[in-house]
């Protein structure tokens, strides 16, 4: 995409359009996302509650399962949370998008090609998200709400994430 912004650059668009325009991108990428999982995580629960409920009726005690239900505020969240998300995984890149010259975003290529990714924060970020994530499991829930464990999970997700650009370049031939 650096090439594309080069032209954008070149053609009058300013840093701050380019900014914006990646976090635009970002945030209707991340709506999309966040929506097509809400209604795939709807149908699915709906198929796992079906299965699950007649294994458990036919091996152990019938059962009378609850219907799976998504308020339409429970959606909303949804999809907020997720296109937030996206949005703020967007700020780096938007950022190194819109700091670029014309002259180097048209001519340098793939930075991580290139090389040009500096791994070694984003290493010890992933690795000490993953060792708090793991301490975060030992904490009991609050009110019966497993806000540690909710917090933990996010902390695998973000450390894993923060590890791939240097299994990328560990593994990439």
């Amino acid at each position: 995409r650096r090439r594309e912004w080069g032209v954008l650059r070149s053609l009058g668009v300013d840093r701050r359009g380019i900014f914006g325009f990646v976090l635009l991108e970002a945030a209707v990428q991340g709506a999309a996302g966040a929506g097509l999982g809400i209604l795939l995580g709807t149908f699915l629960g709906r198929a796992a509650l079906g299965a699950v409920s007649r294994t458990v009726g036919n091996l152990y005690v019938p059962v009378g399962a609850a219907q799976v239900s998504l308020a339409p505020s429970e959606a909303l969240l949804a999809l907020g949370a997720g296109t937030a998300s996206a949005l703020l995984s967007a700020l780096l890149p938007a950022a190194a998008a819109a700091r670029m010259s014309v002259r180097e975003s048209i001519h340098r290529g793939d930075a991580t090609a290139a090389g040009h990714v500096r791994t070694g924060w984003m290493t010890a970020a992933g690795v000490s998200l993953l060792g708090a994530a793991a301490l975060l499991t030992r904490f009991d829930p609050i009110h019966g709400v497993p806000l540690f464990g909710y917090v933990s999970a996010f902390g695998i997700v973000a450390g894993f994430a923060l590890l791939t650009p240097l299994s990328l370049r560990l593994f990439s031939t």
